[in-house]
């Protein structure tokens, strides 16, 4: 089974209550939502409260899910839910991308031993590639993302933004387009 592959039997468990097979499968997913939850929103207030509401609905809700085989879908698109939602909550003016946000938050970014230059670097690249990321349109961000991070076929990820097949995979490869130029203009390519 790969690492992006979510056992059957493990969502059937999760299902029926037992809270070991619902620890697992969190242990399974938490770092793809995280980098799609951080990469979609951004500051990491924001991504960690998002990270929490939808393990709450998840925990809450995973009884009444249908089809156990869709369990990773089913869960992008309670985190897709609860981003939207946080973003037409009121907030304060700042819009910036928060420069103290922590590079290791966000991935397996850091080595071992980095040295104080390799983490300095680390974090600049960080900050490049989410300012980047942040300059395509939400739709795109959204859907870069959780077929990058996410890992989501492109079928579901259009059930899952209500656009056809089509329009997902003209926004994927506009983004990634976009994204490429934008990292290029930074320095990183």
């Amino acid at each position: 089974m790969s690492s992006t592959e979510i056992s059957h039997k493990l969502v059937l468990e999760a299902m029926s209550g037992q809270t070991g097979a619902l620890n697992a499968l969190i242990e399974q997913v938490q770092s793809d939502l995280w980098g799609f939850l951080r990469g979609r929103l951004r500051r990491t207030e924001d991504a960690e409260d998002v990270y929490q509401e939808t393990w709450m609905k998840v925990t809450k809700e995973i009884r009444n899910l249908r089809d156990p085989s869709r369990f990773r879908s089913w869960l992008f698109a309670i985190a897709i839910n609860a981003v939207r939602s946080s973003t037409r909550r009121p907030r304060g003016l700042n819009f910036s991308i928060d420069a103290t946000d922590d590079v290791d938050s966000f991935g397996e970014i850091q080595s071992h031993d980095p040295s104080p230059q390799q983490q300095t670097l680390a974090k600049e690249r960080f900050e490049k590639v989410t300012r980047a990321l942040h300059t395509l349109s939400d739709k795109q961000r959204e859907t870069l993302l959780l077929e990058a991070v996410g890992d989501l076929p492109q079928k579901d990820i259009a059930e899952l933004v209500g656009d056809n097949l089509n329009t997902v995979k003209t926004n994927i490869r506009r983004a990634r387009i976009r994204l490429a130029r934008k990292l290029v203009e930074v320095g990183l390519d």
